[in-house]
C-alpha cells in the first residue's frame, strides 16, 4: 500500500480464470488498484503512468521486459508520468489501470528490453513460469487537489506457466455445450460466433476445432466463418503462430491439397490463407508437405509469371520458411527462383509488386561477397 491505494495483477486466459497455458494461447493481465481512503485519482486507463513487466522463465537468467504499447521510451517516458485529469474514488472502490493480451508465441505489440529501454522482440512460447507486475508511478500537474494521490507503487509479483498440452491431455470430442453451440451457430444463431471463438483460442478444445475443420471441408454457407475461427487458432508465422494439434495438420493438408487443385484449374468458392505456413514453421520434420508448400509457392512467386495460387507476398515468406530462399544462396541461384530483380546494388537485392498503391509487397536480401542472406518479406 502506497499513499491510501493498493494494487494486484491479475492473471487469466480468454474465457476467465487460468493459471497453466499451451504455447500459442492468449493471456490477459490486469492491473488493479483499490482505495483505502478516498482521493483523487488519474482519470486514464492504459495511460503511461502504469508499466506491466514481464520476467521469462530461467529464475535469476531470466531476462526482464517491459510492455510499451505507447512508445514512452521513445517519446519522453517521464512526461508520461503527470496525470492532468483527475476523478473521485470512495474509500473500499476498485478499478482497473492497464490491461494486456497477448499471444504466447513471439511477443505482440510494442515492447523494450528493462535494462536497455530499447525495443525488442521476444519469444512467450517457451515453457516454463513468467513472472508479471506493474509499476503505477503517477505525478501531479497544475491543479491536482491536495488528496490527489501521486507516488510509486510496485505490485506483487503474479505467474503464469507455459506448458505443451499433448493431443491425448486434451478434449478429443466436444462437450455438449459445445455441440449445442455449433448446432445454434449452424442454425443462423450469429451470436454464437464470438462464444465459439474464445473456446477455439484454448488448446485444450481440439474435438471443437476438429468439427470446424469438418465444416470447412463440406461446405456450405458457414465454411468461410468456420476457416476464419480456425485461422485465428492457427495464427500467422512470425509473432503470431497460435495452438499447434492434430487440427493443425488436417487444416493445413487441405489448404495444400486445395491449391494443388486451384494449379490444375479448379475453382474454389473461397481461398484459405496460410495456416500451412504456420504448420510446416512448427512441423519441419513433415518434409512430404513442406515440399509440397514450396513447390506451389515457387510456381507464384515471379513477378511476370502472370500468377500463381498465392500472391505474391504469401509465396515469398513460403519460400523464406520453408528455406528455398536461405543464406548463402548466390545472386544466379536466387534469380533461378525468383526472376530478375527490380532493384540491385552492391548491398542488396529486392523484389518488389510495382503497383499505383502506396505500399507494395517485396522481398529481398543482403548481399556480401557475392553470396545473400538476412532475406525478409514485407511491405
Amino acid at each position: 500500500v502506497v499513499g491510501g491505494l493498493k494494487g494486484r495483477v491479475e492473471v487469466g486466459g480468454e474465457m476467465g480464470a487460468q493459471e497453466v497455458f499451451a504455447p500459442g494461447e492468449y493471456v490477459h493481465v490486469r492491473v488493479m488498484v483499490s482505495a483505502q481512503r478516498g482521493m483523487d485519482v488519474p482519470r486514464e486507463v492504459n495511460g503511461g503512468t502504469v508499466e506491466i513487466h514481464v520476467q521469462t522463465p530461467g529464475g535469476g537468467e531470466g531476462k526482464e521486459y517491459i510492455a510499451d504499447p505507447l512508445l514512452m521510451y521513445s517519446n519522453g517516458r517521464e512526461a508520461f508520468k503527470v496525470v492532468g485529469e483527475w476523478r473521485p474514488a470512495a474509500a473500499g472502490s476498485s478499478w482497473m489501470v492497464a490491461d494486456g493480451r497477448w499471444r504466447l508465441s513471439g511477443s505482440e505489440g510494442y515492447w523494450v528490453d528493462a535494462k536497455t529501454k530499447k525495443d525488442v522482440t521476444f519469444s512467450m512460447r517457451a515453457e516454463g513460469t513468467y513472472k508479471v507486475w506493474a509499476e503505477y508511478e503517477v505525478k501531479a500537474g497544475k491543479g491536482a487537489a491536495r488528496d490527489a494521490w501521486r507516488g510509486k507503487l510496485v505490485t506483487p509479483v503474479a505467474t503464469w506457466t507455459v506448458a505443451e498440452m499433448p493431443a491425448e491431455k486434451r478434449r478429443m470430442a466436444m462437450t455438449a455445450e459445445q455441440e449445442g453451440m455449433v448446432a445454434k451457430w449452424l442454425g443462423g444463431d450469429e451470436g454464437m460466433m464470438e462464444k465459439l471463438r474464445g473456446q477455439m483460442l484454448e488448446a485444450e478444445n481440439e474435438g471443437l476445432a476438429l468439427k470446424m475443420v469438418g465444416i470447412v471441408k463440406g461446405g456450405g454457407k458457414e465454411a468461410a466463418n468456420a476457416l476464419g475461427l480456425l485461422e485465428e487458432r492457427a495464427g500467422d508465422v512470425g509473432t503470431s503462430v497460435g495452438i499447434d494439434g492434430p487440427y493443425l495438420k488436417e487444416l493445413a493438408t487441405w489448404e495444400v491439397e486445395g491449391m494443388e487443385a486451384e494449379e490444375k484449374g479448379e475453382r474454389r468458392d473461397f481461398s484459405p490463407q496460410m495456416s500451412s505456413l504456420v504448420y510446416v514453421t512448427l512441423h519441419p520434420e513433415d518434409e512430404g508437405l513442406r515440399g509440397r508448400l514450396a513447390a506451389i509457392a515457387e510456381g507464384s512467386c515471379r513477378l511476370t509469371a502472370g500468377g500463381g495460387v498465392m500472391p505474391p507476398f504469401e509465396a515469398w515468406r513460403t519460400l523464406i520458411v520453408t528455406g528455398v530462399l536461405r543464406d548463402g544462396m548466390t545472386v544466379g541461384e536466387a534469380e533461378g527462383v525468383l526472376g530478375k530483380p527490380t532493384a540491385a546494388t552492391g548491398e542488396g537485392m529486392a523484389w518488389r509488386v510495382e503497383s499505383g498503391r502506396h505500399v507494395n509487397p517485396s522481398v529481398g536480401a543482403t548481399l556480401k561477397e557475392g553470396k545473400l542472406s538476412g532475406w525478409r518479406a514485407g511491405f
